[in-house]
């Protein structure tokens, strides 16, 4: 007799936030807007209105290594009274000597005026170097104490990657798998990114159903610019995908470049498909652009996006164009590139702005002229990287200023709603600009509002929707059975 098809239940695994992470949000959405009963499991801690649909939630800090310096512990609030008074003493000699480097180095002597004038107000400054240097140690003593199996790991042998590797170095990962293990309804599970595949198998294994991994990046590749994660990060990595990945009832991922690397690395033959991360279609009226011409990046306010040359680039354009940078960011760089604007006199062209909700993000963006991503292409993450704000900026009205890279630079050439540049260069980015003229603007833009009507998440979230109908109702949905780490070995 054939098996019953499974109940019309999802559950999306991420180790975000999700209420802020736009594409496991929109697929939660589009999937209760369309009967399912859609559980998020993730990381606590949005910004963004809950959505109508449950997220379990996990606080990452309960679920990490205890921490050394716990707050309000003795030792932490010694540490911070004494390093206050060792503070002042330093800001006071680092006075006239961030002057001194100033006159010769301008940029050197900026940075240190910038810790003069914050070292003795942040006092969890020492804090965090302590909790930093004590986890660098605590995942290090991971490797140390397992180095025959890193040796193997490293070959290639992935036994127990997640209980030797994977929960050691992300502690929380194991709080999130209690709560799916605490869930009794089979359904289908969404591993959304590498991290939640050995999560999403064993539900399937041990409470029913099927998992689908849903790459939100080029895992093997997402950082291998930098010489520890290709030794200690990429390992787990490559081990996870090839452990499960092929026990996967589909695999999907935000780019045509990722879902064809997958393919060929790991031989797929379960179902694939490229669902690009874009936003909900909303109609957004033409605006011309008047004579200002505001540059809007957003996103993750952070190293390696270019940034840092993108305030550079203000100052190389002509004076028609001012920037705006929107975004979260880490401790410490939203005030570097502050500093960055201060020092090059670009207060009155370059704003560092607050974050807004996800949910926001396509209104915010339409007062704006043109959406910029100055991505560096450094690897082939990169190189295949087809970033949400992409569309976002589409979606908003905006004409495209992105790296000439080969998944972003197609979405332009087939749209023609914008430009690209040929390197992450302060040059580079403000002679494409400059270039423009305001009716070349405006048609770009134009042909962005016609782009937001094919390339939205009415469309790519249907895929993605139809895709998981289809599975869920079939009798043997890619598998016999409950699905199991063995079966992708």
């Amino acid at each position: 007799m054939p098996a019953a098809p499974l109940p019309r239940t999802i559950y999306l695994l991420a180790d975000t936030p999700i209420p802020d992470d736009p594409r496991v949000r929109r697929l939660g959405d589009l999937l209760h807007a369309n009967g399912w009963d859609v559980k998020g499991i993730g990381l606590a801690g949005w910004r963004s209105p809950a959505p109508a649909w449950p997220v379990l939630a996990l606080d990452p800090s309960a679920a990490s290594a205890p921490l050394l310096l716990p707050a309000g512990g003795a030792a932490r609030e010694n540490l911070k009274a004494t390093w206050k008074v060792f503070a002042g003493f330093l800001a006071a000699l680092l006075g006239p000597v961030a002057y001194a480097v100033r006159l010769v180095v301008p940029s050197a002597g900026a940075a240190l005026e910038r810790q003069r004038r914050t070292i003795r107000a942040d006092t969890e400054w020492p804090v965090r170097q302590v909790q930093g240097i004590r986890e660098i140690v605590r995942r290090m003593l991971v490797w140390a104490k397992r180095a025959p199996k890193w040796v193997r790991l490293h070959a290639g042998d992935g036994t127990d990657v997640e209980e030797d590797f994977l929960y050691r170095a992300l502690p929380h990962l194991r709080g999130i798998g209690a709560i799916v293990s605490a869930q009794t309804t089979p359904g289908i599970w969404v591993a959304n990114d590498w991290r939640l595949l050995p999560i999403a198998a064993d539900a399937a294994r041990t409470i029913g159903g099927a998992y689908v991994y849903d790459s939100h990046e080029f895992a093997t590749e997402e950082y291998s610019e930098r010489l520890f994660w290709r030794l200690f990060q990429r390992p787990i990595a490559a081990a996870v995908e090839k452990r499960w990945i092929n026990g996967a009832a589909a695999a999907v991922s935000v780019s045509p470049g990722i879902t064809r690397a997958l393919t060929r690395i790991y031989g797929l033959t379960c179902p694939t498909d490229t669902i690009r991360n874009t936003p909900v279609y909303e109609q957004t009226q033409y605006r011309p652009t008047g004579e200002r011409i505001e540059v809007l990046y957003h996103g993750i306010v952070a190293k390696g996006r270019g940034l840092e040359a993108s305030i550079r680039a203000v100052a190389l354009m002509q004076p028609r164009f001012s920037l705006a940078i929107r975004g979260p960011s880490p401790t410490g760089y939203r005030e570097r590139l502050e500093d960055l604007v201060a020092e090059l006199r670009l207060g009155g062209r370059v704003r560092i702005l607050a974050p807004v909700p996800m949910t926001e993000l396509v209104r915010e963006a339409s007062s704006f002229d043109i959406g910029l991503m100055a991505l560096p292409g450094h690897s082939a993450h990169n190189r295949f990287a087809l970033p949400n704000k992409i569309f976002e900026y589409m979606m908003a009205g905006l004409a495209l200023c992105v790296s000439d890279l080969p998944s972003m630079a197609e979405v332009v050439s087939k749209t023609g709603a914008g430009v690209t540049f040929v390197s992450v260069t302060p040059a580079s980015i403000a002679a494409a600009l400059n270039n423009l003229t305001r009716d070349q603007i405006d048609a770009h833009k134009r042909a962005a509002c016609a782009a937001a009507e094919i390339y939205n998440w009415d469309r790519e979230g249907g895929r993605f929707g139809a895709l998981l109908d289809a599975l869920r109702a079939s009798t043997n949905p890619g598998i016999d059975g409950p699905l199991s780490p063995q079966a992708a070995q």
